[in-house]
């Protein structure tokens, strides 16, 4: 049976290809075929590719945000800081694309709006938990972009298998995270040694 195109359908599909063939992989052919269509009936609601791909970009970032939101309520300070890391790596690892989403350039008409969109999104939670721990702006910048190179980096290097000797875990995530929160220069108190406890 088939099923009504809509845009909505086009991307929950294409998101769901993506997270078997990476978005980078993603093809008019290949979504047409997984949707039982033409690939030139795809135009009719996506004008490129890559608009395509920006919207499944927009769609995952919606999951991320609600999961981080639901995820952060009930803490705050370095707490928060820890699940905001758990929970951009669990979904992550739980959606492989998405790494690929904030790390690599999307090209389409719209795309780089949407991928601009998704990170500010994520940079601007992280910058609601840092303020009250950091006041002054610059520090605060300085510091988004080191948890957040770290945090990306090691889940991009953790993915791809590049830590043979020990599998990405929770608890390596936890040790990982403890190290950045202790070298982050939080207002009227001194960064704590990054030597062991």
């Amino acid at each position: 049976m088939k099923r009504t195109l809509s845009r909505e359908l086009i991307v929950a599909e294409a998101n769901k290809l993506a997270e078997k063939e990476t978005l980078h992989n993603l093809s008019w052919r290949g979504i047409a075929r997984h949707l039982q269509v033409q690939p030139q009936t795809l135009y009719h609601y996506f004008p490129s590719l890559g608009d395509l791909k920006a919207a499944v970009a927009e769609y995952q970032r919606g999951q991320l945000e609600r999961q981080l939101y639901a995820n952060l309520v009930p803490v705050s300070g370095a707490d928060a800081l820890y699940v905001f890391a758990e929970t951009i790596f669990t979904f992550a690892q739980n959606h492989p694309s998405f790494t690929e989403i904030m790390t690599d350039q999307i090209q389409g008409r719209n795309s780089s709006e949407c991928v601009t969109d998704q990170q500010s999104t994520v940079v601007k939670i992280l910058d609601d938990i840092l303020k009250p721990m950091i006041m002054d702006d610059d520090k605060r910048l300085q510091v988004k972009r080191f948890l957040l190179s770290s945090l990306f980096g090691y889940a991009k290097l953790s993915f791809s298998g590049f830590f043979a000797e020990q599998q990405a875990t929770a608890d390596s995530l936890k040790t990982i995270v403890t190290f950045l929160i202790r070298a982050i220069p939080i207002d009227g108190q001194t960064p704590t040694s990054l030597q062991g406890d």
